[in-house]
């Protein structure tokens, strides 16, 4: 315990004498841990430069490289989605085609909408080709219209309230100076 090892009442019965392989001095003593600890950073880094050329391997046995052409219709995911949501839709409803690849050796292309709007910058992994799904304009009664954006109404607050409250207060202070006066007069009777 503690980089020592236990003196144990066993040990005395046995006659057995623990060997201290910490004796020596404080340098040699530093000396040996530095050793220990550069080995441990070296055996360490080594068993995950391992893990690491194991997991490229998997990933790589398993991805599939797909180019998308110019002009290619596309998905893009719906990454806006948080919590669970198993019935939320993991796609965006209109498709998006493809302007050009922006760089040879990375999958990122960049993205117009098909009916108008601003170009995206997206990884292939966020996009899926859907070469078979139709094109509907946007005047067509099926197309989905884009959801606006949640806005809460804001209640305005009408001038009653307040009109109210003060013809509270104000009756309420006749009442107490109504109430004071009949007090007055009972004192006055009393005496």
């Amino acid at each position: 315990m503690h980089g020592q090892h236990p003196k144990l009442p066993i040990d005395l019965y046995l006659g057995l004498e623990p060997t201290d392989e910490a004796e020596g001095t404080y340098d040699q003593y530093v000396e040996k841990l530095r050793k220990d600890l550069q080995m441990a950073y070296m055996i360490a880094g080594s068993r995950i430069a391992s893990k690491v050329q194991k997991n490229k391997y998997l990933y790589d046995k398993k991805a599939k490289e797909a180019e998308l052409e110019q002009g290619d219709r596309v998905l893009v995911r719906n990454v806006s989605i948080r919590g669970k949501q198993k019935l939320a839709d993991k796609w965006q409803h209109s498709p998006y085609l493809v302007v050009k690849r922006v760089n040879p050796n990375i999958q990122v292309y960049v993205l117009k909408p098909e009916f108008g709007g601003k170009h995206k910058t997206v990884h292939y992994n966020l996009l899926m080709p859907c070469y078979a799904l139709p094109a509907i304009p946007p005047d067509h009664p099926m197309h989905i219209p884009r959801r606006q954006p949640f806005r809460p109404n804001t209640r305005i607050q009408t001038p009653t309230r307040h009109t109210n409250r003060a013809a509270a207060a104000q009756s309420d202070a006749e009442s107490e100076s109504s109430s004071s006066d009949e007090d007055w007069a009972q004192r006055i009777r009393v005496q």
